[in-house]
């Protein structure tokens, strides 16, 4: 008998069927590797274990146990009449595992009963010890509290072969791995049509190439030609080509030969006939693809299912607190297109990780603190001078700041002013801040009226620019005192490995720009809001900028607790 045998598993094999083999083979002194049954070879739907081993194929986990005792290199698991009786009562046990075990115990209570005796010697191992003591301990480890008699006598077993404790959590895993079939829960949100299509390929590879490994090749179907007539097909199955290198058939000429058999093997599955069919039919393409057509009553069970039963269960990950900061737009001027992406990017990433169970912060970082304020601020000042008390009509905030931007291009002496009047907001000028106030509620209001039609959110409101201001010279003197700056030139600057250009902390002209608001807005998220992840949605002209920011905090243990993540996509 060869060592390394597969044990072939379906969607329909019990864990504990699975259990009692690997007790067996571990007992045996046999290898098992576990397998699904199509990749073993199998082309039938297995209800039970399967044992395969070249031309050898035994079935159901009583016959397997069986064959290993018989041929073990360790222990012979052998079987008295009393063995069988016990043997047979565990076969009639019901599904139940509190039932199960109170049956057992029942039995193994009465003495007198010549089958109870024969359980007492855990030394002198038969078929019949690994059938009651899986039994037992599958029940324990879903929660069933044993009898006096089950858990002494069980707990004897255990001490005696380690097999019965190893086995059991092996079991667990391969059942998780191969036992889930996609085609038995194809009606389920949980088996997607590729999974679904993937193992029936599987089946009928196993069937048309037996002993030949190849995975199923299935993806979606290419767009049929300009004019052509009919339905575009849904998948398609790719393995024409590679199988037909493999195959040693003198009948079989071309590849398509090969995609006339595989579509053969396909269709006389059930997925392909009556009145639950999953797919309308096939048709072979080009050299050899199998397009698949989806039946529209199959298509339309699923979504109605998804309807009453809801949307399909989330992974199962560690959830954690998640802060996402996208879309970022600039306050007073019309968003561009890669804000728009940015948002829709990020709202995405947001829904995802909140259907798998994370605490999402929406973090909207909007440019609300800088040069085209002071624009809007001193256009405002040179045209209505009178605008904080008798406002003019500003509906369109984005119509005021082009002719700003006009006035700032063309006028070198109106370029000084704004300037001037962004040091005034930063310095909490109080006219300059009742302005800055005004446009900006108009400038949110603009916003949100976007991301309502986008059907995008932010709960917390808007975080912008501004909110970091007071915070940013604390941080300023905590990377001073880690010696991360250095003056150049009347600049505080911080130099990375990431760029040769640096980070600006503070600028010649004693103000604060993007690069030290950034860093503040790391540090308060990391360190207040306690985000234990961190993603930046933003263009890939910026991907510089946030690394060398990463680095910064990385380096100033401010991520010790935090995984920062950059999700770039293309300049427009």
């Amino acid at each position: 008998m060869s060592a390394a045998m597969k044990l072939a598993v379906s969607g329909s094999t019990t864990r504990l069927a699975v259990y009692k083999c690997l007790v067996a083979a571990e007992l045996a002194g046999v290898k098992l590797t576990a397998a699904p049954a199509a990749q073993a070879g199998l082309t039938l739907r297995l209800t039970q274990p399967a044992l395969v081993s070249g031309s050898l194929q035994l079935f159901g986990e009583h016959a397997i146990c069986r064959f290993l005792g018989s041929s073990s290199k360790k222990e012979r698991l052998e079987d008295s009449l009393a063995g069988f009786d016990w043997i047979e009562f565990t076969d009639k046990l019901p599904s139940d595992a509190k039932a199960a075990a109170a049956a057992v115990e029942d039995r193994l209570a009465k003495k007198a009963d010549p089958a109870a005796k024969y359980l007492g010697d855990t030394a002198q191992l038969g078929f019949a010890d690994v059938c009651v003591g899986c039994t037992l301990a599958l029940a324990r480890a879903s929660g069933v509290e044993l009898g006096p008699v089950s858990a002494k006598w069980l707990a004897s077993l255990e001490a005696a072969h380690g097999a019965f404790a190893s086995c059991l959590i092996k079991s667990d895993a391969i059942v998780n791995e191969f036992g889930f079939s996609f085609l038995a829960a194809r009606h389920t949100q949980k088996a997607s049509f590729n999974k679904i299509l993937a193992e029936a390929t599987a089946v009928a590879l196993a069937k048309v190439a037996p002993g030949v490994n190849v995975s199923p090749a299935v993806g979606i179907a290419a767009s049929g030609k300009k004019g052509g007539k009919g339905p575009s097909a849904d998948l398609q199955v790719n393995n024409a080509m590679s199988l037909y290198k493999e195959l040693k058939d003198e009948s079989i000429k071309s590849p398509r030969d090969v995609a006339v058999k595989l579509q053969a093997a396909l269709e006389e599955q059930d997925l392909f006939s009556g009145e639950a069919k999953m797919f309308e039919k096939t048709e072979i393409a080009g050299p050899g693809f199998i397009n698949c057509f989806l039946a529209e009553s199959f298509v339309a069970e699923r979504i109605r299912r998804i309807l009453e039963d809801g949307e399909l269960k989330p992974p199962q990950t560690r959830a954690c607190k998640v802060g996402i900061d996208f879309s970022s737009p600039n306050a007073a001027k019309e968003m561009h297109v890669g804000h728009l992406r940015s948002t829709i990017i990020g709202e995405v990433i947001a829904r995802m990780l909140e259907f798998c169970g994370n605490k999402v912060d929406r973090i909207n970082h909007i440019g609300d603190w800088g040069t085209q304020f002071g624009m809007l601020l001193t256009y405002m000042r040179h045209n209505h001078p009178d605008y904080l008390n008798n406002p003019p009509s500003i509906k369109d905030l984005d119509a005021f700041y082009r002719e700003a931007k006009k006035a700032f291009d063309g006028s070198d002496e109106f370029k000084e002013e704004a300037r001037l009047e962004v040091v005034k907001l930063q310095a909490g000028d109080e006219q300059a801040v009742a302005g800055w106030k005004q446009f900006l509620g108009i400038s949110e209001k603009m916003l949100f009226a976007v991301y309502e039609r986008l059907n995008v959110s932010f709960p917390d409101g808007l975080c912008g620019e501004s909110f970091y201001n007071s915070r940013i010279p604390a941080v300023v003197e905590e990377l001073t005192q880690r010696g991360f700056i250095k003056d150049e030139d009347g600049a505080k600057c911080i130099f990375t490995d990431v760029f040769e250009v640096p980070l600006f902390a503070v600028k010649r002209d004693g103000g604060y720009g993007y690069d030290s608001t950034d860093l503040t807005a790391l540090k308060y998220r990391t360190s207040e809001l306690k985000h234990e992840r961190i993603i930046y949605v933003v263009d890939l002209g910026q991907e510089n900028h946030f690394r060398a920011c990463f680095e910064v905090a990385q380096r100033a243990g401010w991520t010790d607790n935090t995984d920062l993540d950059y999700v770039g996509f293309g300049v427009v």
